[in-house]
């Protein structure tokens, strides 16, 4: 598969011993069994180039622009993948990494190196720089500031990553990293779309300077287990969606949580979110061992927030005045709704809830159709003061209800 130009920049490909493995190419021709290390220089466009790379596995050609500081690495066979150990071979070649600004690949680049330990002076990770790098196992990159969308995406062998100063991380820029399991981004202030979606084993992140994360950039993370992020003031659509074994999140300043935020996040047994105004349709859907919901400045509860929460035992609500359809349908242990100031409860919203016996609905207006559909355990209602729409069905099944 032929792929587009990489660019990268100081890839942790110029550091000692950085490799390349599968860029698509073949038999160079030569007759010696290794490259010809002589470095060549063209002082009239201050250009130096060197070969590297042995008959076995291959050759590249390096041309480093000395006026730009931009390295070219290109596969010169065509007949088979080549496998570059090093790329600066010769102590002459080592002294000219100090002066490469940029590196870029031609040619199907599907896995570099071991370990990638990106230069002091690189300040950037460009757009999809080490994608597909699948032999890649940890990366280093002490003054990064910014990392581009897809920079390390599908690096299947990635195990950790340090990046202390990086503020900014692109779009799905770790998604898909299979052995991911530690990060460290104690700078991280924004995370793009995706960048770390169906990391698997990703269990520990620290980010406690981050303001910005946007949709999927944590789901299927099916092994983080805690989040903790004290600055987030927003957390998009299925940002933390089907993370299985996340138990506790710590979210003290969100005021908006999107839709399928932590949808199907079954071993989510506690979360805390004080200033939360907005919660968007399913954000907790099958929560099933979410215990208990305390939302104190949130007044409208979309469509199947907390459906199928099976553990949840109490919500306290006190300034909702809507309750979306199916809002806590099939919470079947719940046992305790405080909503002082709900006016509107949507269709089946609290359908299948087979443990509650009381419901207070004096200040409810509206009560939209099998609202109340199946809660077995119901015996009790404080009726609306001021009721002026009843739907269909809305106690239907409820058998043990005193009339």
């Amino acid at each position: 598969m032929n792929r587009d130009k990489y660019t990268a920049y100081l890839l942790g490909l110029i550091s000692v011993c950085a490799s390349f493995s599968q860029i698509s190419a073949g038999n160079h021709g030569s007759n010696s069994n290794k490259a010809n290390e002589e470095t060549h220089s063209d002082k009239k466009d201050n250009i130096v180039t060197w070969q590297a790379g042995d008959e076995d596995n291959g050759f590249v050609k390096c041309k480093l622009n000395r006026d730009t500081g931009h390295l070219t690495v290109t596969a010169t066979t065509k007949s088979k993948d080549t496998e570059i150990k090093e790329i600066f071979t010769n102590d002459k070649q080592k002294l000219l990494r100090s002066e490469v600004r940029s590196v870029s690949f031609d040619g199907n680049i599907t896995s570099i190196g071991v370990t990638a330990k990106i230069p002091d002076s690189c300040l950037s990770i460009e757009n999809s720089a080490f994608e597909n790098c699948y032999h890649l196992k940890s990366v280093e990159m002490p003054n990064v500031k910014t990392i581009g969308h897809f920079a390390f995406c599908n690096c299947k062998s990635l195990q950790s990553v340090k990046m202390p100063n990086v503020k900014t991380i692109g779009k799905a820029s770790f998604c898909l990293c299979a052995n991911l399991s530690s990060v460290q981004m104690p700078s991280v202030e924004a995370i793009g779309d995706s960048a770390f979606a169906d990391c698997p084993n990703l269990s520990s992140v620290q980010m406690p300077k981050v303001k910005t994360i946007d949709k999927e950039a944590f789901a299927g993370c099916e092994s983080l287990n805690f989040v903790k992020i004290p600055n987030v003031e927003t957390i998009l659509l299925n940002t933390f969606k089907a993370c299985t074994n996340l138990s506790s999140v710590q979210i003290p300043n969100v005021k908006t949580i999107g839709n399928g935020a932590f949808y199907d996040c079954p071993n989510l047994s506690s979360i805390q979110m004080p200033s939360v105004e907005t919660i968007g349709k399913f954000a907790f859907r099958d929560c099933k061992k979410l215990q208990s919901v305390e939302i104190p400045k949130v007044e409208t509860i979309n469509d199947c927030i907390f459906y199928n929460c099976t553990s949840l035992l109490s919500a306290k609500m006190p300034n909702v005045k809507k309750i979306g359809e199916c809002a806590f349908a099939g919470c079947t242990r719940l046992l305790s709704v405080k909503m002082p100031k709900v006016e509107r409860i949507g269709n089946h919203a609290f359908c299948d809830c087979q443990s509650l016996s009381y419901i207070d609905l004096s200040s409810v207006k509206i009560i939209e159709s099998g609202a109340f559909f199946n809660c077995l355990s119901l015996t009790a209602i404080k009726p609306p003061k001021e009721l002026e729409y009843l739907g269909r069905d809305v106690f239907k099944g409820c058998l043990n209800l005193l009339r």
